[in-house]
Parts: C-alpha cells; sequence; structure tokens
C-alpha cells in the first residue's frame, strides 16, 4: 500500500509505493530535495524524520553519526516508508539553491530522431549524479571537440540519465562529432546546471509551451515534470519545425496528447527562408490549440534561436501576458535567421 510523505518546511505532499526510497520517490513526484549521488555514498541526502518511521531497503556506506542517529536522521536514498511519513529536508525552490556540479557519465545510446536530429543518452556514474531542475541547460565535454552549453532533454525525476538533442549542421563542430564520431561508451564530463528556464511549480494556471526545433528539448523536459507534479491544468504544445514534414519525436507528443486530459499540440511548418521572426511569432500563436493564449489563465514557455522567442516574447506581452509569466530561453550558439 502506498504512503504519503511530506516535507517540511515546503509542505509538499507525494506518494511513496512500497519498497520505493523516499528519494525516488520525491523525484518521481517532481519534487527536488537535496541529494548527491543517489546511492548511499555521499550523505547529501540526509534529513531527520519528524512523524513515522522507515526501514533500509539500500545498501549505504556513508556513516551516520551516533547524534544523527539519536536525532533521526536518515539517508533518504536508503530507506523506505513504512506508513505515512513527515521529512525535514531542504528543497530547492529556484535554480539559486543548486550549486555548479561536475560529473563524469558515458554514452548509452545514440539515437536517430529524423535526418537531422539525435538523441544523446548519457548515463551518469553513480559516485555523483547531476542535480538540476526541468528546463535548465548544462555544458557537454568529449575529448577532441570544443564543449557545447545544450539544453537537458530528460526530466530530473530519473537521477542518473540525461538526454541531450543535436541537430545535424555543417557549421557546428559539437553537432559535426555526435553525427560522424561520437558512439555508445563514448566518456563524457557534465558540468552545471545552468540557465533559468524553469516551471512556475506552484502556479494554478494552465501551460503554454512554444517551441522551434531544438528548442523542444527543455520543453521536453518541462512537460514531463509537470506530468510528475499532476498539475491539473491544461497544457498546451505548439512546434515549429523547419521546412515541411513533422518534428522529431512527434510521436512523443502524439502520446502525450493521447493520454493526457487537455492536452492539445500542433505543429506550424515554416519556410527556411523569406519570413520574418515576428511574421512566424504571429502564425504560431494564432496556431495555439484551443481558445487560444489566454493571458489570464495561462503561463507562457517559449524556447528556440533567439529570434524566435523574443518575437512570441513581444506579441505575447501585446496580448495581455504579464512580463512575469512569459519565459523564454535561446541557447547562446543558436543562430538566428532574419
Amino acid at each position: 500500500m502506498s504512503c504519503i510523505v511530506e516535507l517540511h518546511p515546503s509542505g509538499h505532499r507525494f506518494q511513496a509505493e512500497p519498497g520505493e526510497t523516499v528519494l525516488e520517490a520525491a523525484l518521481r513526484a517532481g519534487r527536488s530535495p537535496a541529494f548527491g549521488c543517489a546511492n548511499g555514498s555521499c550523505g547529501d541526502c540526509r534529513a531527520r524524520i519528524i512523524e513515522g518511521e522507515v526501514e533500509p531497503v539500500r545498501f549505504h556506506d556513508y556513516s551516520l553519526t551516533e547524534a544523527e542517529k539519536q536525532a533521526g536522521v536518515a539517508l533518504l536514498c536508503s530507506v523506505a516508508p513504512r506508513g505515512d511519513l513527515v521529512v525535514e529536508s531542504t528543497e530547492a525552490s529556484g535554480v539559486e539553491d543548486i550549486a555548479p556540479q561536475s560529473v563524469r557519465a558515458k554514452v548509452t545510446r545514440v539515437e536517430p530522431a529524423s535526418d537531422d536530429h539525435t538523441v544523446v543518452h548519457l548515463k551518469v556514474q553513480r559516485a555523483r549524479v547531476l542535480r538540476y531542475l526541468s528546463g535548465q541547460r548544462a555544458t557537454v565535454r568529449f575529448d577532441g571537440v570544443a564543449p557545447c552549453e545544450t539544453w537537458l532533454a530528460s526530466c530530473p525525476c530519473d537521477a542518473v540519465n540525461l538526454r541531450l538533442h543535436v541537430r545535424r549542421d555543417a557549421g557546428d563542430a559539437f553537432a559535426e562529432f555526435v553525427f560522424d564520431r561520437l558512439r555508445r561508451g563514448t566518456r563524457a564530463t557534465v558540468e552545471g546546471p545552468t540557465g533559468h528556464f524553469v516551471l512556475d511549480d506552484d502556479s494554478p494556471r494552465g501551460l503554454l509551451f512554444l517551441a522551434f526545433d531544438t528548442g523542444f528539448a527543455p520543453v521536453e523536459s518541462l512537460i514531463e515534470h509537470a506530468i510528475n507534479l499532476e498539475l491539473e491544468v491544461p497544457i498546451r504544445l505548439v512546434r515549429v519545425v523547419r521546412g515541411q514534414g513533422l518534428p522529431y519525436r512527434h510521436n512523443y507528443c502524439r502520446a502525450w496528447a493521447d493520454a493526457l486530459d487537455d492536452f492539445h499540440y500542433r505543429v506550424v511548418e515554416t519556410p527556411v527562408d523569406g519570413e520574418s521572426w515576428n511574421a512566424l511569432a504571429a502564425h504560431v500563436l494564432r496556431a495555439v490549440p484551443g481558445p487560444g493564449p489566454d493571458s489570464g489563465t495561462m503561463d507562457a514557455y517559449a524556447a528556440g534561436p533567439a529570434g524566435f522567442t523574443d518575437a512570441c516574447r513581444r506579441r505575447l506581452l501585446e496580448s495581455g501576458f504579464p512580463e512575469e509569466r512569459v519565459k523564454c530561453d535561446s541557447l547562446p550558439t543558436t543562430q538566428n535567421r532574419g
């Protein structure tokens, strides 16, 4: 039977399934308590049990002091609730609460997503995992190529496995390396997180996502996070593709639309050349499925080239969206088209 865990002082509550550690349950539910390795080595996830009882379910080699044991401190990555639980634990409420990290990883899969896109799967070494919030970026380093700051498409609910979306670009040395030379087992260093393109977890409003090309990467992470939080709000997703056809990972989006109540998805095709960013932004906002973007009941998130996100921001503000409810993100290396 599942148990209810409440984190103090945030007051956030989530369910833990039988045999599931408190940390696993928290991450699966979209929460972000303090942790470092997720395997009982570092001690960063130690927290005080205020009410209820826990039982050990994972081995750990980090030693709690006798004083910590007497105070009811436990490693959240190694214990499971015996019933409902109240835990005192530091929880990240924003990007400022997560310190920069550097972790080792290796490539587990290079997954072609289209002729011009691939998804790189990385597995972080258990000694230290990457703590980040959905929608953030990281800098990835492979030997023999300049490092690249890119979006993390994965959800922090899985502390070990990371995903990157890479588009083929003849002028991008990192992309050329990924498409031509990257193989399973290649070692990497991941540094981060960076960026402020994160979800307002406590907002009661609906979510509007606008993603141009690989701007879908952080949006994928944000939507997975929203699903884990079990937010009962309308979600609208518009993806913009270069040229004609369907975007990469289109079936992924279709699966969300099929499985979730009040999730609507639409694709906008655009010429590679010949359309201004402002005209494209207007086209995209007209394509929002349902009643359209509602400045009174929705928060807006746009990701992609700077020209696209800047134009979307202007259009959304002109339509009545308050500044604080429009979040946009572009990678520094993204090339604009006029």
